[in-house]
């Protein structure tokens, strides 16, 4: 994903306060200085372009990424988190990434995205065969 896509991703507040690691009240926070609506829900979308001036560039110890922006650091490097998920039993009942973590959707590239869907499809058909034959 380059840099222009990474700027045109609208976020809602969940998802920034979980791609950041920080409060949902504190994205709350950020959301009401850089919106214009009064109260801030989750379908309040704020594009990364609007937000990345709020968060400092990093230092790291690799050249490559030193200054920067922490956002869209993030957001390049944590498409991999999704892995976490694939054995989360509320992510396979659903079949989706809810709340924040819905922000990985967004990030992964085609081929991490087919492997989230391919193996949460099969755990799904997996457990509603053990499912269905506990009832029996």
């Amino acid at each position: 994903m380059n840099i222009e896509q990474i700027l045109e991703i609208e976020l809602n507040y969940l998802e920034l306060a979980y791609i950041q690691g920080i409060s949902p009240a504190y994205a709350k926070e950020i959301f009401s200085t850089k919106s214009q609506e009064e109260i801030i829900k989750r379908n309040t979308l704020i594009k990364v372009l609007v937000l990345k001036d709020v968060f400092k560039p990093i230092r790291s110890v690799d050249n490559r990424y030193d200054g920067e922006n922490e956002l869209i650091f993030n957001l390049k490097h944590k498409s991999e988190n999704y892995k976490k998920y694939l054995s989360h039993k509320p992510t396979i009942k659903s079949g989706k990434l809810s709340g924040g973590k819905s922000v990985l959707l967004k990030i992964m590239n085609q081929n991490q995205l087919f492997h989230f869907k391919n193996t949460i499809e099969q755990k799904r058909i997996f457990f509603k065969s053990i499912d269905d034959e506990t009832k029996n």
